[in-house]
Order: C-alpha cells, then sequence, then structure tokens
C-alpha cells in the first residue's frame, strides 16, 4: 500500500512539472526605458524583453506623449524574447516631456500580450550659445555704424552746413521785419502821449478862461 501511494505521488508531481511550463504565461520582464524611468534626453531606440521567444510577424509598438497627441508606430527588430524599437528622428527632438510604449506582441506559444510602459524626459536646459548669441549682435551693428562713421559724418557735416546757411537767412527776414513794425509802436505810442498832453492843456486853460470870467461877473455884480 505505501509503494502504491508513493508511486501516485510521484506521478502527481511527474504531471504538474511537465504541465506548469506549458501553462506559465507570457509577460513583460524588462523594459529600457523602465516603467516611470527619468532620462536626460530622448532615446533613440526602445528595448522589451520578455519571458519567452517573440513571434516576429505579430509584434507592433508605439510611442505617444502622454499629454496629448497621436501614437506613432515604430519599426520593431524581434531576436528572441527581446523587441527593440526605433525612436524617429521627429521624436527625437519633440518638446513633449512623458511618453507611453505602447506594445502588442505574441509569443512563440501564441499567447498574445499587450501592456504599456511610461517614462519621462527631463526638459533641456537652455543653450549658453544660443542667450549669447544676441550680444555679438549688437556689436556687430555697433561696428558696422562705427566702420559706416566716416561715410555719414562727411554727410552730418555737410548738412549743419547747410541749415546754417539757412538759418541766418530766416532771422534776417525776421529782424528786418521787426524793425519797421517797432518804429510804428513807438509813433503811435508818442502821438498818443502828445494828444494826451494837448487835451490836458486845452482843459487846463479852459477851466482857467471860465474861472477868469466867473470871478469878473461876480465883481461887476458886485460893483
Amino acid at each position: 500500500m505505501a509503494t502504491l501511494v508513493f508511486g501516485a505521488l510521484a506521478t502527481f508531481l511527474l504531471l504538474v512539472a511537465s504541465a506548469s511550463p506549458a501553462t506559465a504565461h507570457s509577460e513583460l520582464a524588462s523594459s529600457n526605458p523602465a516603467q516611470d524611468q527619468v532620462l536626460d534626453q530622448m532615446p533613440t531606440q526602445l528595448q522589451l524583453t520578455f519571458n519567452q521567444n517573440i513571434a516576429p510577424e505579430f509584434a507592433a509598438v508605439t510611442l505617444t506623449p502622454v499629454s496629448g497627441g497621436q501614437p506613432t508606430s515604430v519599426d520593431v527588430t524581434v531576436k528572441g524574447p527581446k523587441v527593440t524599437a526605433a525612436v524617429p528622428a521627429d521624436l527625437q527632438t519633440s518638446d513633449a516631456d512623458r511618453w507611453r510604449i505602447a506594445y502588442r506582441v505574441t509569443s512563440a506559444d501564441g499567447h498574445p500580450i499587450d501592456g504599456t510602459v511610461d517614462f519621462k524626459v527631463r526638459a533641456a536646459a537652455p543653450d549658453p550659445s544660443a542667450t549669447s548669441e544676441p550680444s555679438p549682435g549688437p556689436s556687430s551693428t555697433s561696428s558696422s555704424s562705427a566702420s559706416s562713421g566716416p561715410g555719414t559724418t562727411g554727410e552730418t557735416d555737410q548738412a549743419p552746413e547747410s541749415s546754417s546757411t539757412q538759418t541766418p537767412s530766416q532771422p534776417s527776414s525776421d529782424d528786418s521785419s521787426a524793425p519797421t513794425a517797432d518804429p510804428g509802436l513807438s509813433r503811435s505810442a508818442g502821438g498818443g502821449s502828445q494828444t494826451l498832453a494837448t487835451i490836458l492843456i486845452g482843459l487846463i486853460a479852459a477851466m482857467g478862461v471860465t474861472a477868469v470870467l466867473v470871478w469878473l461877473t461876480r465883481r461887476k455884480e458886485e460893483e
């Protein structure tokens, strides 16, 4: 009886051991980039490693910016359990910082596998050469202005001369008109003062004559 029990148990263990590899599911073992990995720059290729060999004809990988955008299908190369995907050049220079790898493959035993891997790319630091580029610009313009200075100074020197020759003509016309106006004003002012003095003298004389007449009239009445 003990021998029968031992034999049955050994047979069961053998069946379980032989069946476990057949019933094991294919799955992603590792990836590069890894889940939630932060990279300094966009990778040139992606790598997915599974626990079983992958059928090359059914492997598909897409790359999508998490912030929004259309998924981009990438070319894949399958070698055993490894799937390598090349990142297109336009995505390597993209400004997006969070990305999602979506894969759908089929293992050699026909089991489909799909899933996603998210990773992040740090924002690129500003290029010091780009920030220093504007500084040569003003210097070049100043140098160009300095180089063109001798040519322009001759022109500017001529321009003041012409303006200086014109400016005396304008004041001369103003000065010639000014003296003609001033004597008129002085004459009118003098004539007005003379007329006022004549009127005052006439009034004083009239008052004197009136006073004399009044005095003579009163004297006659008294006599």
